[in-house]
């Protein structure tokens, strides 16, 4: 009974697209979420998801502040100005002023004499609430209070009530009148020379009135239309008649139409207002790369419009900004951001936007526009070269100049260049274009080993520094292989090479020489299923632990990357899994725990930390169908959901051996395979013997049996055919070094 020994099961890995019969009995003719391991293969490992969702606070401004009125100014001054985003005038009366004895927040608030001095706003329809939310505070100190009425908010026009909202002191309590009548009335004793804070709210049908953040009285159950006097509201004084003259001072008053801010007891606030307001606003990641500090680990991601920056808990703004307010960035998709450091100092660039830097890597920290950029110059791709920085496929003052390289003066340590200008012959600035135009536009570049290497789409450049009056020099590397899109070339692990996607194959190359990376079945798997409308969104990630480099890259109908081919750059084997990233995921995950006996959850098989070292080497990506960050090879799951990995093979038609180690393969010979021995370690894999009469053939399954390599050598099956189907399958993660088949010659067909 011939007992077939298969090894080595990692060497060729799957194809899936020649005739499985045709293929050597070591590769596999389909292979889900699996990846080669040395000589093995087995299932790659879960993600589990990361920092939590990409949700920032953004300050806008507030779209429903009506006025704000500080009581800033000189002492005595009759100005009173209104500072929210659209000001309404206001008028003072009768001796209204500012005073800088009293004030709350600021340097003076307003004074009200008591003697009908007043202030009068706009007559606006925007204090006219309607039948909405509405917010009126202020801070507010009586000089005298006696049992004479003093009014302080009044909407009424002259000689006229009406559902107009009205705020006074009805001698010592504080009480809200509208349509002739009081609706709600205070308790607390007012006293002469005390601050107090006042708010008067509507929410839904509910009306409340705040003394010092405590509710006064009952709420009012409002259905009421507001509307807003002409030359209202009033400020200080009776809005029908201008009698009932407040004696005091105001500072801070502020009103919102369309949000009630408090409906229940509150601390009244303690700081001036200002006219913006935070949003939460979600962030959908395009882009993100890693800055370690001496002190954390942080991630700055970047949607088309905002920069946010993560220490793994908190999610923080950077977008750059003007007087408080962000200046949103003009992405699209189809124009990746790229980044760079130079001098530790974080470069990012969209190719529509001046590069953003950031000038000290803190959660409290801005980007801002490159400082000595200039104006008119924009670069698909900016790069760091020494102390230089590279613009690469240029346009300036709107005119594109895809051949140019364009350089800066050599920036100081810890410091941005301090000049870009090409005509000053005291900087070292630069540029050059690429003679070539036939070849292509300039896509990207990266250096490698002292040069800089220019990746156009047919073609590759090296660029050297030689100083002097040029500055740099440069020749042509690669004349007939060039890049497919940017962020399609990146750096292996190692930092001895680059690896890059050309037009229709894979390369390494180390400054001197190309190789091919990919085979013809691997090529036609990747060019004949590549989206031919958005692959500019693949990209490379290395992932240093296992000397991998994954090309991820979109399936035709697919928008962003959905599947990856996964080179192993030393071993130079090649697998292919699902990505399902975002065209934007990069940066290892660091941690300062270290791996230790007590620490290690997993198999020796899956655990991938390396022992008493610190567990720095997860790879963090960027979901396409979820704006949320993952840590590769993390647990055994894909955030909590289970999912299976899948290796198969059918057509073998193995007997036996020759002396020279050739297989012989008899497809004419019956074969009973009655056991399978797995060489594997891991979890539990479900097997599956199949069999088809023609070496093409349709396969037809045994039942799966449970198969756990720590308590069992071999599972039994009885399954009779021309063409042998195995198939191993788990949720767990396994590894796969090779098995043996016994099976009985039942004679030919």
């Amino acid at each position: 009974m011939p007992s077939i020994d298969i090894n080595d099961l990692g060497s060729i890995g799957v194809i899936k697209d020649v005739p499985a019969h045709m293929l050597p009995p070591e590769a596999w003719s389909l292979g889900e979420n699996v990846r080669v391991i040395d000589d093995s293969i087995g299932r790659v490992g879960g993600y589990t998801q990361v920092f939590g969702l990409p949700i920032i606070e953004e300050d806008i401004v507030d779209p429903f502040l009506v006025a704000l009125l500080h009581f800033e100014g000189a002492d005595a001054s009759t100005t009173f100005t209104d500072s929210s985003a659209s000001p309404h005038t206001f008028t003072a009366n009768a001796g209204a002023e500012i005073d800088t004895a009293q004030f709350v927040f600021g340097a003076s608030s307003g004074r009200f004499n008591g003697l009908g001095a007043n202030i009068t706003g706009d007559g606006s329809s925007a204090f006219a609430f309607g039948t909405g939310d509405f917010n009126v505070d202020f801070q507010v100190r009586f000089n005298t209070v006696s049992g004479i009425p003093q009014i302080i908010y009044d909407s009424r026009p002259t000689a006229t009530n009406g559902f107009y909202p009205t705020i006074y002191a009805n001698g010592d309590k504080l009480t809200y009148l509208t349509n002739s009548s009081d609706r709600i009335s205070g308790t607390t004793s007012l006293v002469a020379n005390t601050q107090y804070h006042v708010a008067l709210t509507r929410s839904g049908p509910s009306t409340r009135l705040f003394l010092d953040g405590v509710q006064e009285g009952s709420t009012y159950l409002d259905s009421n239309t507001y509307i807003n006097g002409t030359s209202r509201p009033m400020i200080g004084a009776d809005g029908t008649n201008g009698t009932a003259p407040f004696d005091g001072w105001i500072d801070e008053l502020r009103v919102k139409k369309g949000e009630a801010i408090w409906t229940a007891d509150f601390t009244p606030p303690t700081s001036a207002y200002t006219t913006l307001t935070t949003q939460q606003v979600g962030v959908t990641p395009e882009f993100l790369v890693a800055v370690t500090t001496p002190v954390t680990q942080l991630w700055v991601y970047t949607s088309l419009e905002k920069a946010v920056v993560t220490d793994g808990v908190v999610h923080t703004d950077i977008t750059r900004q003007t007087l408080g307010l962000d200046v949103d960035y003009t992405a699209s998709t189809g124009q990746s951001w790229n980044s760079t450091f130079i001098g530790g100092i974080l470069i990012l660039n969209n190719g529509s936007d001046i590069p953003q830097f950031w000038a000290t890597p803190e959660t409290t920290t801005k980007l801002a526009d490159l400082t000595n950029w200039p104006s008119t110059l924009r670069a698909r791709v900016v790069r760091s070269f020494g102390p230089y920085l590279i613009a690469l496929n240029t346009t300036v003052s709107g005119t594109n100049q895809p051949h140019n390289m364009r350089w800066s003066h050599p920036a100081d340590p810890g410091t941005v260049p301090s000049s870009w200008d090409i005509t000053d012959p005291t900087k070292d600035a630069g540029s050059i274009d690429f003679p070539d135009v036939e070849s292509g536009i300039i896509l990207d570049g990266l250096p490698l080993q002292g040069r800089f290497y220019v990746y156009k789409e047919n073609s590759v450049w090296r660029v050297r520094a030689v100083g002097g009056r040029f500055i740099f020099d440069q020749d042509a590397f690669l004349e007939t292989i060039g890049l497919l899109c940017t962020r399609g070339v990146a750096v292996t692990g190692d930092g001895k090479r680059h690896i890059f996607m050309g037009q229709d194959d894979m390369w390494l190359h180390d400054g001197n020489n190309a190789v091919s990376v990919l085979d013809k079945r691997h090529k036609r798997a990747l060019f004949n299923t590549m989206d031919v409308t958005n692959f500019s969104t693949s990209f490379f990630t290395i992932y240093p632990l296992r000397d991998e480099a994954w090309f991820c890259y979109p399936e035709t109908g697919n928008s962003f990357p959905n599947r990856a081919m996964i080179v192993n750059y030393k071993s130079g084997r090649i697998t292919e899994g699902d990505c399902n990233w975002r065209h934007s995921a990069a940066g290892v995950l660091q941690a300062s725990d270290t791996e230790l006996w007590s620490t290690i959850t997993g198999s020796w098989e899956s655990d991938t930390a390396a022992w008493s070292t610190a567990q720095r080497r997860r790879v963090v990506l960027v979901r396409t169908d979820a704006s949320e960050f993952a840590a590769m090879d993390d647990g055994t799951t894909r955030d909590g959901v289970e999912f299976t990995g899948t290796l198969q093979r059918t057509g073998l038609g193995i007997i036996g051996r020759k002396r020279n180690g050739d297989w012989i393969e008899d497809f004419q010979q019956r074969k009973l395979v009655t056991r399978i021995w797995p060489k594997m370690s891991g979890g539990i894999v479900s097997i599956r013997v199949g069999s088809s009469q023609r070496p093409d053939g349709s396969v037809t399954w045994s039942p799966a049996q449970d198969f756990d390599p720590i308590t069992q050598l071999y599972a039994d099956f009885c399954v009779e055919g021309a063409a042998i189907a195995l198939e191993f399958s788990g949720t767990t993660p396994f590894k796969i070094d090779g098995y043996k088949i016994d099976l009985e010659l039942t004679g030919n067909f």
